[in-house]
């Protein structure tokens, strides 16, 4: 396993569901497509005549845009991040929401010491703790 619900053999994680998974901005192009460029997320529209229609008359096919804060942002990092075997590095996470995201880690930790694993500043969960992961990851994230 490389994230807690998705297994390969070694060597051959899926890098398309990594790449959104560590929240990196991501282009999306066609009907029904997604994309993320760091702060904002949209999706265009899903039907293939009126996406075209749109791009023949020089407009946008976005049906749907949502900006993340600053906190939506670090709490998807966070959360994504304790579900995957890498963990979370917490100098990923915004200076300013850092420490409280440290000390809410660290009263998981303490609460439970095996569910966890820790060395420097990353933070992942043992394998026991990825089977408490849903009761877990709600109690870190703000």
């Amino acid at each position: 396993p490389y994230e807690i619900s998705s297994f390969s053999k070694k060597g051959h994680k899926c890098k398309h569901s990594l790449h959104y998974w560590r929240i990196e901005p991501n282009l999306g192009f066609g009907p029904s497509a997604n994309g993320f460029c760091g702060k904002t997320r949209w999706k265009n529209i899903s039907s293939i005549e009126n996406y075209i229609s749109l791009i023949e008359e020089n407009k946008q096919p976005i049906i749907y845009r949502e900006r993340l804060t600053q906190i939506e942002r670090n709490n998807e990092l966070v959360g994504f991040a304790l579900r995957m075997e890498e963990g979370l590095d917490i100098n990923r996470i915004s200076k300013s929401l850092r420490d409280i995201y440290k000390i809410k880690i660290m009263k998981q930790v303490q609460m439970y010491p095996e569910f966890f694993i820790i060395k420097n500043q990353e933070y992942r969960l043992s394998q026991k703790g990825s089977l408490f992961s849903e009761k877990l990851i709600p109690d870190i994230i703000l």
